[in-house]
C-alpha cells in the first residue's frame, strides 16, 4: 500500500474500521470544541451583565472602582449572573461526559482493530502495549529535563532481546545528532555517540559519527583514527574518504 498508495490493497474489514475509526475521532474532536466554544459563548453572556471570571487580579491591576459597579447595576443581575454561570458549567460538565464516552468507544474500536490486525499479520504482537514499547523513544526523558548520564543509563539497563526503549543503533545515532545540532552540546553528543559504538562495534556508522564529533570538537587526531576504523569495516564509506582527503589523509594509505 505505501508503495502504491491503492487502500483496497488492505483487507476490507480492517480498511471498514479504519475508517470507521477516523470518523470516530472526527467526531469526537469537534464535539469538544463546540462543547468549549458553547460554553464560553453561554459564559460570555454573564460577561456582559458585569460577571468577572478571573479569579485572582492581573498584575499591576487595581480593583474595579465601586462606581463601575453602581454604573452596571450589578445588584439587579446578580440572580441572572448566577443562573448563567451555574448552567453554563452544568452544560460543559455534560459536554465533557460524553467526550469522554466517545473516547472510551473509541479505545474499545482500536483494541478491536488491533486484535484484527494482529491476527491478519500472524499475532507478532502479546499486546497493544508492546506496539507502543517497540516505538518508545527518549523524547520524553529529554523534555522531563533528564541529563544525557541518566538517559544513557536508561539505554543501558535495558534488555536487548526485549527493550522498553527504542535503542536501535539508528535511534541512538539520532539521539547524537539532536546534542550535537540541536542543542549545540558536543560533550553530550560525544557520551551518546561513543555509547553507540560501545553497543554496535561492528557498525561502521558508529565510528564515522564518533569521528564526526571529534573533529567538529578540534580533536582532529582522534577523528581521523576512528574515520580509519570506519573504513576498515566498511571501504566503501564515501564520508570518510572525502573528510580524510579534505585532511590530506590519502585514503588509499589506510
Amino acid at each position: 500500500m505505501q508503495s502504491t498508495g491503492d487502500i483496497k490493497l488492505i483487507p476490507t474489514e480492517i480498511r471498514n474500521k479504519l475508517i470507521e475509526l477516523k470518523n470516530s475521532q472526527d467526531i469526537a474532536y469537534k464535539a469538544r470544541s463546540d462543547n468549549y466554544d458553547n460554553f464560553l459563548k453561554e459564559l460570555s453572556k454573564a460577561t456582559a451583565l458585569g460577571y468577572n471570571p478571573n479569579l485572582l487580579p492581573l498584575r499591576g491591576a487595581s480593583k474595579v472602582p465601586n462606581q463601575l459597579f453602581k454604573d452596571l447595576n450589578l445588584e439587579n443581575h446578580y440572580s441572572d449572573i448566577a443562573l448563567i454561570v451555574i448552567s453554563s458549567y452544568f452544560a460543559k460538565d455534560l459536554g465533557e461526559r460524553e467526550t469522554l464516552r466517545q473516547l472510551n468507544s473509541i479505545l474499545e474500536n482500536v483494541n478491536s482493530l488491533f486484535n484484527i490486525i494482529n491476527e491478519e499479520m500472524g499475532t507478532p504482537y502479546k499486546d497493544i502495549e508492546r506496539v507502543f514499547n517497540e516505538y518508545k523513544t527518549f523524547n520524553l526523558l529529554i523534555s522531563q529535563g533528564k541529563t544525557v548520564d541518566e538517559i544513557i543509563a536508561v539505554i543501558k539497563a535495558q534488555d536487548r532481546k526485549d527493550p522498553e526503549y527504542n535503542i536501535s543503533e539508528r535511534y541512538i545515532n539520532v539521539l547524537g545528532y539532536y546534542y550535537l545540532n540541536t542543542l549545540k552540546q558536543k560533550d553530550d553528543a560525544l557520551k551518546v555517540f561513543k555509547l553507540n559504538i560501545e553497543m554496535y562495534s561492528e557498525s561502521w556508522n558508529t565510528y564515522d559519527s564518533y569521528a564526526e564529533c571529534l573533529l567538529r570538537m578540534g580533536d582532529i587526531e582522534k577523528g581521523i583514527t576512528f574515520y580509519k576504523k570506519s573504513l576498515e569495516l566498511n571501504p566503501e564509506n564515501a564520508n570518510a574518504v572525502k573528510v580524510l582527503s579534505e585532511l590530506k589523509v590519502e585514503p588509499k594509505k589506510l
